[in-house]
């Protein structure tokens, strides 16, 4: 297994994409060991074959987050006791470094929707949320990261999204995972006021942050900004990661690619761009430590 012991305090990784197999499994001495890959954990609920195969040889070699995509735990309707059970295994058998989930909803009444559908911000959804959390950290023994959602629709919520966020860590010990690129996509979409966001939420909770690329549906009037990860990551993305770093401090940070897959060498390019800027804060931490 790949040394926990890491000389960087946090790293850069990427996306596990089947499409990569032969790049990464061909070039493993080359990459530098402090990459680390995200797999999406509902692809590798399996008892055994190629796939899981897979995950294991990058394993050998680099850490492996777990980020689920279908969990719902933004509503009552979580997943059944085999769902665990295999999660259970395969987090016992991957060790992963982070596991993490959206902050979302997809299942109701027994039908599955393949959207991460958004939660109404009130006490009733932080109550059903609170208790799917502790089920899902109960289920695997570990702490869970909560991703925060990229907003297409301003609706009339109760709650602001820090609050809510703020209230759901208090109450479950989950940690947060701070994608800014979901960041970005909310403050085109919905006119999120990034400063104060940042402001607000915990930011000694935030272990991971997420980084994409986005796009304009201009066929939708008036046009939307969606969350893709089918293109490089945007300049804006870029310019608010170094921000968040510098609150955060150095943190794990995961260049996502799930379509239109660039060639490997590309995608590695972002991810060392993205492992200067880690390392740019934690020498500014460093240094602020030292004072």
């Amino acid at each position: 297994m790949v040394n926990r012991k890491a000389s960087r305090s946090a790293s850069a990784g990427m996306s596990l994409k089947p499409e990569y197999r032969q790049d990464i499994l061909n070039s493993i001495a080359p990459i530098d060991h402090q990459l680390w890959f995200e797999a999406h954990t509902e692809n590798y609920l399996v008892d055994g074959g190629p796939r899981l195969e897979f995950l294991m040889d990058v394993r050998q070699h680099h850490a492996i987050s777990l980020h689920g995509v279908g969990a719902s735990i933004g509503n009552a309707s979580l997943p059944d006791k085999e769902y665990f059970r295999l999660l259970k295994n395969l987090v016992d058998m991957v060790e992963p470094t982070l596991i993490s989930e959206h902050f979302a909803w997809s299942r109701w009444s027994g039908n599955y929707f393949s959207e991460l559908l958004p939660i109404p911000l009130n006490l009733n959804s932080l109550r059903i949320m609170s208790e799917s959390i502790d089920r899902y950290q109960n289920a695997i023994g570990r702490t869970l990261l909560i991703e925060n959602p990229a907003n297409y629709v301003l609706f009339d919520n109760e709650l602001s999204e820090p609050e809510f966020l703020t209230m759901l860590l208090e109450k479950t010990g989950a940690n947060l995972l701070i994608d800014v690129n979901n960041l970005v996509v909310s403050a085109k979409n919905i006119e999120v006021d990034l400063d104060h966001y940042l402001q607000s939420i915990p930011i000694e909770r935030v272990k991971e942050i997420h980084i994409a690329g986005h796009f304009i549906d201009s066929a939708i009037h008036p046009p939307l900004t969606i969350d893709g990860h089918s293109t490089n990551v945007d300049e804006q993305v870029w310019r608010l990661l170094e921000t968040v770093l510098s609150l955060a401090g150095p943190t794990p940070v995961l260049v996502e690619r799930d379509d239109s897959l660039p060639p490997f060498g590309e995608l590695l390019a972002e991810t060392q761009r993205a492992q200067l800027l880690i390392d740019a804060a934690s020498n500014k931490h460093s240094n602020a430590i030292a004072q």
